[in-house]
């Protein structure tokens, strides 16, 4: 299930999560990673996009002390329906995630998905 409701703080708050543009032709997200931090390394948080939603998922476990629970994060947000499926990008640049695309003037229907990762992230 995937929230069409991108929750986050205003923008003057300096943990905002995003910051997301919604216009007639464009669709960009900006996901500040350091917003997962200190539970989770911002190099440790993986987005990738599937059809229209963009999912953002981390892991977390401390070897050294098998008492401490594991933790993991798993957020899925959806795109508007009018996205241009093949013209999406994500990059990663520092600790912030790029998700651009453009729109079409039809709903965007992959029956096969498309699966997008991170452009210039080695994983």
């Amino acid at each position: 299930m995937s929230s069409t409701e991108w929750e986050f703080p205003s923008l003057e708050d300096p943990n905002c999560f995003a910051v997301v543009r919604d216009t007639s032709n464009i669709f960009s997200a900006r996901i500040y990673l350091s917003a997962f931090e200190p539970v989770f390394d911002p190099k440790d948080v993986d987005v990738t996009v599937y059809e229209n939603d963009v999912q953002i998922n981390a892991y977390k476990e401390n070897p050294e002390d098998p008492n401490h629970s594991k933790r993991e994060l798993h957020r899925q947000y959806r795109m508007p329906d009018d996205v241009d499926l093949s013209s999406i990008r994500l990059e990663r640049v520092g600790k912030t995630v790029k998700v651009d695309a453009r729109k079409t003037s039809e709903k965007s229907v992959g029956p096969e998905g498309v699966n997008i990762r991170i452009q210039n992230y080695p994983k």
